[in-house]
């Protein structure tokens, strides 16, 4: 339940960050065409979706569920969607719920100082997937905005790896 909050959370502030960029993007060159200035609105409107993809274009991470890549997949998204690419943030906000269920799964980052005591009962491999699943589960319910969407992906994932298992274990005979 915590996980989805966070989740919703970051999904909520992830809307209102894109559609501040864009209202100001579109208040910027609609003032400008006010002033019938439509050249200068054209390239304000351009300078600023180069800005924009630029940004989102030069951030990368190593790792797939790091909290580096959290860091680079929210901000990226933001500016991609914010410019208008044919990107939906639906996917993006799939993969930030997993890394935010890996990094409380993982009881924290060392790396980054980040450490609770409490998260590193969760450290064994079948928690840790299960942690991921729903984390990626809350990213489904949010990006959607549909929780019973989650909660069907979450059951698909864990029948699916069940499933895998078992074909796995009857082959292996």
């Amino acid at each position: 339940m915590g996980l989805y909050l966070i989740y919703g959370l970051g999904g909520f502030f992830n809307n209102i960050a894109v559609e501040n960029i864009v209202g100001f993007k579109f208040l910027l060159t609609g003032n400008l065409m006010l002033k019938q200035n439509y050249y200068l609105a054209f390239a304000v409107f351009v300078g600023c979706n180069v800005d924009l993809a630029t940004c989102a274009g030069v951030l990368y991470a190593h790792s797939i569920l790091a909290p580096s890549t959290l860091f680079v997949k929210i901000v990226g998204s933001i500016f991609g969607v914010a410019v208008g690419f044919v990107v939906g943030k639906e996917g993006p906000m799939v993969h930030m719920g997993a890394c935010i269920a890996n990094l409380l799964g993982q009881g924290a980052s060392t790396k980054y100082h980040l450490t609770w005591t409490w998260l590193r009962y969760f450290k064994n491999d079948r928690d840790r997937r299960d942690l991921i699943t729903c984390g990626a589960a809350a990213g489904v319910a949010a990006a959607f905005r549909s929780p019973v969407g989650g909660v069907l992906f979450a059951l698909e994932e864990a029948a699916s790896w069940s499933l895998s298992l078992s074909l796995i274990l009857t082959f292996d005979q």
